[in-house]
């Protein structure tokens, strides 16, 4: 499986500029990472985005059933499961807790600390966007669903005009929250299909401009409807 991201070439690039390149434009370690992000989802756009997957993910947890879900977010405060009926809801997390995390313990999202088919849910908010090894992560989850669980993947899309956005600010600020895994939905499911799950539902969202503006997050709220329908 190959991670290269999305409109990237860094394949046609020397060895050594290839490495300079990842390290200047590559995804960021947690540590860095993580504030950045956190951070971002407070502000008026990161927090309409995040009501936006909290709205997709309520209606699909609904009809998924089961005694443990496992929630896998890069924001440690993010509670994605409000709406689940699974028994048992719990987030795992590689750094450790702030004061309102919902993460019930630390582990790095390679290695999860769980069972082989022990979770009946997984909820990976972001993960494969900013893994520094995506399809080892998704392996790895892969492996602790149960026969005939679900696993739930919230990412951002390169074709879309988010996603567009993030693709350029990658190369020009150069925020951790920015330099993620641009990530095409075919090759996802291709991913999936290799670890024999079978995608059963896709579903978009957020089809306003990126703009950091409450005023015009909320002036833009036709475009949800207009998106929606087409």
């Amino acid at each position: 499986m190959n991670d290269d991201p999305f409109f990237d070439q860094q394949h046609l690039l020397p060895g050594p500029l290839k490495e300079a390149y990842r390290k200047r434009f590559g995804v960021a370690p947690m540590t860095e990472l993580v504030p950045d992000i956190e951070g971002w989802f407070d502000t008026p756009l990161g927090s309409a985005v995040l009501d936006a997957q909290k709205a997709k993910l309520d209606e699909a947890l609904g009809y998924m059933f089961g005694y443990h879900l496992c929630q896998l977010s890069v924001d440690r405060r993010a509670n994605l499961f409000g709406a689940s009926k699974v028994n048992h809801c719990f987030g795992l997390h590689p750094m450790s807790g702030s004061d309102d995390s919902i993460c019930a313990g630390m582990s790095q999202f390679e290695q999860l600390p769980l069972a082989k088919r022990s979770i009946d849910v997984a909820v990976l908010h972001h993960v494969i966007d900013y893994a520094q090894n995506p399809h080892r992560v998704l392996r790895e989850v892969v492996r602790t669903i149960v026969p005939h669980g679900y696993l739930v993947i919230i990412g951002f899309n390169p074709v879309s005009l988010l996603g567009a956005s993030k693709l350029v600010k990658r190369h020009t600020s150069g925020k951790p929250n920015q330099r993620n895994h641009s990530l095409r939905l075919s090759r996802m499911l291709d991913w999936l299909r290799v670890l024999d799950c079978e995608p059963v539902r896709v579903d978009h969202g957020y089809f306003r401009p990126p703009v950091n503006s409450q005023f015009f997050i909320q002036l833009t709220r036709w475009m949800e409807v207009f998106g929606e329908r087409f």
